[in-house]
């Protein structure tokens, strides 16, 4: 009997969590959206981190973990969380990363702004 990869056995399964993230995150998949985020306003959501986390079982179900650092290495990882994002987005959406400043309550606020671009299907 052959094996097959979970890629090509559990796709619909797969396209589910990857939704479900995508609701948990409001990501626009219009292609003229820009949806953009910044690092600040995530690590300030423990409830959006929280609901990402919550999602390791099923990606470990699904998922071919092996790539992902955040699921079999969380200790390794200042954000898991991110690392979950970016490695189930990426086929879905063109992530564009840059240095942002801004203020928040009169203090200078150094981060990082994502861009989600929905890729074309």
């Amino acid at each position: 009997m052959p094996k097959y990869a979970k890629n090509e056995i559990y796709k619909k399964e797969q396209d589910d969590v990857i939704q479900k993230l995508i609701a948990i995150l409001n990501l626009d998949t219009d292609q003229n959206s820009l949806n953009t985020y910044t690092l600040y306003e995530w690590d300030n959501d423990a409830e959006m981190q929280e609901k990402i986390i919550n999602l390791t079982p099923e990606i470990k179900k699904w998922f071919p973990v092996n790539a992902f650092k955040a699921i079999t290495a969380p200790q390794r990882i200042k954000r898991a969380w991110l690392s979950i994002i970016k490695q189930l987005t990426k086929n879905h959406y063109e992530i564009k990363s840059k240095d942002y400043q801004c203020t928040i309550h009169g203090h200078k606020i150094r981060t990082q702004i994502y861009t989600f671009i929905p890729k074309q299907t």
